[in-house]
């Protein structure tokens, strides 16, 4: 993984771009999945991958778009299943519903209870209906 890191950081397109290691672990990881929305209790690591620039042309921002795209599908051969569910947009529910594993039907039914209008439908990580 630290090959990933260093090669992705000798290539950054931007001042602006960063990658942030999240350390998932200790206390945390002592919770009965089930007992709460979050059932990776798992010690993990969440790598946030975040490509950023000023001012570029469509023809610049592809470059900078790449690089991130890059350095996801280089750390994905490694990477759990699903992705962390405050980082997907809400078109990936198929990887959000991964994520949360078995405790996303019983989320698909809570929320079903308490927001049968649908109104709280654009947040990130949206499970797969």
């Amino acid at each position: 993984m630290a090959d990933i890191f260093i090669s992705a950081a000798h290539n950054f397109t931007s001042p602006f771009s960063a990658m942030v290691v999240h350390d998932f672990h200790g206390v945390a990881t002592n919770t009965y999945p089930m007992a709460t929305a979050f059932a990776l209790r798992t010690p993990h690591f969440v790598i946030e991958i975040i490509s950023a620039w000023d001012g570029a042309t469509n023809e610049q921002a592809s470059g900078h778009v790449a690089w991130s795209d890059t350095v996801s599908t280089s750390l994905g051969a490694i990477a759990l299943t699903g992705g962390y569910s405050n980082l997907l947009s809400p078109q990936e529910g198929e990887r959000a519903r991964q994520f949360f594993g078995g405790s996303a039907e019983r989320l698909k039914a809570i929320k079903s209870r308490v927001d049968p209008h649908d109104l709280f439908r654009l947040g990130t990580g949206r499970i797969a209906t």
